[in-house]
C-alpha cells in the first residue's frame, strides 16, 4: 500500500528546501583550513556546539571533532580516527557519549562503535568501548551510522549497506554489548523512496523534531554513479512516507548529501542544516559543505 505524503509533510519538506532565506555559508572549513564534510553537530545547553566530521587527507579519511560557539565557525579539537568517516555523536542520558562511524580499514567499510565515559574522555579520545561491528548484510559494506537511542550498553542504530555490490540501500540494526550485533534490512524505507524515482544509492539520514513529530532527512541518489544526482527527502517516521525536499539555493544548486539537522538558538526556535554539496551539478560557488541556519516557522516549534 502507497501511504502519501500529508499537507504538513508537504509544507515542512518546502520550507526545509528553501535556503534562500537566513544565513548561509558554503565549503566550511575549520581554524586549520581542513574541510568540515560531512559536519554532524550536537548542540549543548549553553548554545555551544561539538560536531563530527571528516576530511581527506593524503588519500585517507580523517574523522575529527571540533568546537564552535555560533555554528559557524569551528575548532578544531582532536583526531578521533584515521580512515574514518561519516560520524555521528550521541550524548546519553547517563553522561556517556558514543560514537558511530564507518572505518574502510582493515578491509572495506565496517561500522565501528564507541563508547566513552564522560565528554572528557572523549576530547581526550580515550573510549571506554571500541567494537569494529561484523558485516552481516553485505559482504563488503555496511556504513553510515546513525543513533536512534542507547540504553546502558546497547545502542539502536540506522545504516546502509551495500545491496549485492551494487547501490547502497536502508537498514537498522541493534549492538547488545560487546560481541552481539543483529541488523536487518528496512524493506519499506527503501521501497518508498525507490517509489520515488531512487535508482542510485540510499544512503545517510538525520532526525529533527517539527511541529511535535519526528522526521527524518535522508540523502538519496537518483541515478548510479551520478554525483549530480544526489538528493534529500523527508520521511514521515511513523508511516514512512517519503517526500522529495525541493532544495532552492541563491546559485541554483541541485545536488545535495549527507544532511545533518539540529535545532539551535535560545529556545530552540531555529534549524541548524549542513549538507554536503559536490562539485557534480552545483554553482561553482556552492560546493564542499553548507551550513544554514533559519527561524522556525512558529507553529512548528
Amino acid at each position: 500500500m502507497v501511504i502519501k505524503p500529508t499537507q504538513l509533510q508537504k509544507d515542512i519538506a518546502a520550507w526545509l528546501g528553501d535556503l534562500t532565506t537566513g544565513k548561509i555559508v558554503f565549503n566550511a572549513k575549520d581554524d586549520r583550513g581542513a574541510v568540515l564534510d560531512s559536519l554532524n553537530p550536537v548542540i549543548f545547553r549553553d548554545g555551544s556546539f561539538l560536531a563530527i566530521h571528516h576530511s581527506l587527507d593524503a588519500g585517507s579519511f580523517r574523522l575529527n571533532i571540533a568546537e564552535s560557539d555560533d555554528g559557524f565557525v569551528w575548532k578544531h579539537v582532536r583526531e578521533l580516527a584515521n580512515h574514518g568517516s561519516q560520524g555521528e555523536l550521541f550524548a546519553a542520558t547517563d553522561g556517556s557519549w558514543w560514537v558511530a562511524f564507518e572505518s574502510d580499514a582493515p578491509d572495506s567499510v565496517h561500522i565501528r562503535l564507541q563508547r566513552y565515559r564522560t565528554l572528557a574522555a572523549l576530547r581526550r579520545g580515550e573510549p571506554l568501548l571500541d567494537e569494529l561491528l561484523p558485516r552481516s548484510l553485505a559482504p563488503s559494506a555496511e556504513g553510515t551510522p546513525s543513533f536512534e537511542s542507547t540504553n546502558g550498553d546497547s545502542a539502536k542504530l540506522r545504516l546502509h549497506y551495500y545491496r549485492e555490490r551494487d547501490v547502497d540501500r536502508a537498514a537498522s540494526g541493534e549492538f547488545r554489548g560487546r560481541g552481539r550485533w543483529d541488523a536487518k534490512v528496512d524493506d519499506r524505507w527503501n521501497q518508498g523512496l525507490e517509489g520515488l524515482g531512487i535508482k542510485g544509492n540510499i544512503g545517510g539520514r538525520t532526525k529533527i523534531r517539527l511541529a511535535g513529530k519526528d522526521w527524518y532527512i535522508q540523502e538519496g541518489q537518483l541515478a548510479k554513479n551520478d554525483w549530480a544526482s544526489w538528493r534529500i527527502w523527508l520521511i514521515d517516521s511513523k508511516s514512512l512516507a517519503p517526500i522529495s525536499i525541493p532544495v532552492r539555493t541563491p546559485g541554483g544548486s541541485r545536488s545535495f548529501a549527507n544532511p545533518h539537522a539540529v535545532r539551535v538558538g535560545t529556545s530552540r526556535e531555529e534549524l541548524l542544516l549542513t549538507l554536503f554539496m559536490p562539485t557534480e551539478g552545483n554553482a561553482p560557488s556552492e560546493k564542499g559543505e553548507a551550513i544554514s541556519v533559519r527561524r522556525i516557522p512558529a507553529q512548528w516549534r
